[in-house]
């Protein structure tokens, strides 16, 4: 064979290795950024559920002691004697004027 052919082959040969090698070796970094991905994404759901979980416990530890308080329990206790006094269709009435006064209340 000539050196020219020789030289070809020997050029056709190592680039092939060095493209299969290239290959390899971006397919396991593609791996190991993905998986480390991954990991990032499972640390930051549960930082976040964390967080949520405490927040509705701090707002249920509220909620109950406002529920436990004696003012609230009686101003409750004189509402529902009002709502009792009135008639369905008033109540009713009364009601859903409230809800619509409270759903158009802006945001704080």
């Amino acid at each position: 064979m000539k050196i020219r052919h020789t030289a070809a082959l020997y050029m056709l040969v190592l680039g092939g290795l060095f493209i299969a090698a290239a290959f390899v070796a971006s397919y396991f970094y593609r791996t190991k950024s993905l998986a480390d991905a991954h990991l990032h994404s499972e640390e930051l759901a549960r930082e976040i559920a964390s967080h949520i979980d405490s927040h509705l416990e701090e707002r249920a530890y509220i909620a109950v002691t406002l529920a436990s308080s004696p003012l609230f329990r009686q101003a409750l206790i004189e509402s529902n004697k009002t709502f009792a006094a009135l008639p369905d269709a008033e109540r009713t009435r009364h009601i859903s004027a409230l809800s619509r006064q409270w759903k158009n209340t802006p945001d704080a």
